[in-house]
């Protein structure tokens, strides 16, 4: 959604979207201020609703002897009737062996056991003030799933609590049951910085959070009980990657600010927490309190509507095209004749599009990048929005980009510079905001499922390498 300098912005517009998940064979390569005497403040972490009340300096450090297990039990974790019940119960228990090791590891000490464990909430089911830090579960839990902790200087009061009538049972119909177990995970990992010390702002916690349900998902993939826990076969084929791929766009809210304690990052900065720990395990994830990751806004995605509506007319999106992409691609390129814009129905047969519901093609032969002249109906009706479309037809510049001059880097990276030096202002007719790197990286998802479709391997190449050329360079 962005925003010609030359109009009026008239309206600000929220983008809340939802969602979090990955992949087998993407993962399988991877070879407050002061304390009193006797207590400190409570605090609650809750991913729909971030509330941290007086928060102390480094957050309350666990001093309780540890059990030989980090969950005291596993009463009244699962809901034994919930269909998805044994694949919840085989997360919990792997995220109890995983953090039992991972933390023994990396900090010499045992992980103190989560005082009440973790407790799924419906209408019916009665959970106590005092094991949820004060907080009426009710209010609070309904579409949602949050860690809540309070103590003093002998230990903590901790929980795990999620909403298993709505959120759990949605998301276990729509994305399958792994999307249960990285809640799961990126909640424990608020039960990990309860017990370190270290001092975080409310986005750099909810990010390491990421990287922790990261961390854990590549450990999962390397168990024995993957094809068990993942639940293969309960679900349509491609939905747990499509979730793991949303995983950054859950929930973001409207906020300015990194000590905002509502902030949870833009999507683009969500997603690249995720694959961090994916990618390179929990040592990454531990090393944000002193290296934190780049991020696109320290808050999350909210963006500037055009003129008062979400999207940018069609006009706009036909000036960009021509008097904004064309130009950067052929300075880019260095005096090599890059394509103009054709549609489809001006080309030859020969540039057809290479299925029927491609929308745009570069065609070597004629040297043409190839549009559906009914592009305005697809990024308004399929909520690809204004920079996620012209996101996805500068994949076809930048193939023609590398046709000509034989550059090596991968086709998004190129693209993430060119979506990064919108963002900074190098073109003066265009402004972006954090929502529309959103809608760039949903673009570049859309790729990769494209991908997926043709070779039948799931990954997450172009949005990593869109990441790459966004945040350094390729």
């Amino acid at each position: 959604m962005f925003v010609a300098i030359v109009s009026v912005v008239t309206a600000v517009a929220a983008v809340l979207l939802t969602a979090v998940s990955y992949i087998d064979e993407q993962v399988a390569s991877l070879s407050s201020a002061t304390q009193s005497e006797s207590s400190v403040p409570p605090i609650a972490i809750s991913d729909d609703i971030l509330v941290i009340e007086d928060r102390p300096p480094g957050g309350v450090v666990a001093q309780s002897p540890a059990g030989p297990s980090i969950l005291k039990t596993l009463d009244g974790a699962v809901n034994p009737s919930a269909p998805y019940a044994s694949y919840l119960t085989s997360y919990l228990k792997h995220l109890d062996k995983y953090w039992s090791s991972e933390f023994q590891a990396a900090y010499g000490r045992e992980f103190a056991p989560i005082t009440n464990g973790v407790r799924y909430w419906r209408k019916g089911v009665e959970i106590a003030e005092n094991v949820t830090c004060g907080y009426d579960v009710s209010e609070v839990v309904i579409q949602n799933a949050f860690y809540a902790s309070c103590g003093d200087d002998r230990g903590l009061n901790d929980v795990i609590v999620y909403d298993d009538e709505q959120l759990f049972t949605e998301y276990n119909n729509d994305y399958g049951p792994l999307a249960l177990g990285l809640v799961l995970a990126h909640e424990w990992g608020h039960a990990v910085q309860a017990r370190t010390g270290e001092e975080l702002t409310p986005l750099l916690a909810e990010l390491q959070a990421d990287c922790y349900a990261g961390a854990w998902l590549l450990d999962l993939r390397q168990d024995p009980l993957w094809d068990e826990v993942t639940g293969r076969g309960s679900y349509v084929p491609g939905a747990v990657e499509s979730f793991v791929t949303e995983y950054g766009f859950w929930e973001a809210s409207n906020v300015s600010s990194a000590d905002d304690p509502q902030a949870h990052g833009s999507a683009f900065d969500r997603v690249g927490s995720l694959l961090d720990g994916m990618r390179n395990g929990a040592a990454k994830c531990r090393a944000y309190a002193t290296t934190p990751p780049s991020v696109v806004m320290p808050a999350s995605a909210y963006d500037v509507a055009y003129a008062g509506e979400e999207d940018a007319p069609a006009e706009e999106i036909s000036r960009v095209l021509n008097d904004v992409m064309v130009p950067y691609w052929s300075l880019l390129a260095s005096g090599q004749q890059m394509p103009n814009r054709s549609y489809e129905s001006e080309v030859t047969s020969s540039c057809a599009f290479p299925a029927a519901d491609y929308i745009f093609t570069y065609c070597s032969s004629q040297n043409q990048v190839v549009l559906d002249p009914d592009y305005e109906s697809y990024f308004k009706e399929d909520e690809t929005g204004d920079l996620g479309f012209l996101t996805m037809v500068a994949l076809a510049w930048s193939d023609a980009y590398k046709t000509k001059t034989g550059a090596l880097a991968h086709r998004a990276c190129y693209v993430g510079s060119w979506v990064r030096s919108l963002y900074d202002g190098e073109e003066e007719s265009v402004e972006l905001s954090t929502g529309d790197v959103d809608e760039a990286a949903r673009a570049m998802l859309w790729a990769d499922e494209r991908s997926a479709a043709a070779t039948g391997t799931y990954a997450t190449t172009h949005l990593e390498e869109f990441r790459k050329g966004f945040l350094e360079s390729c």
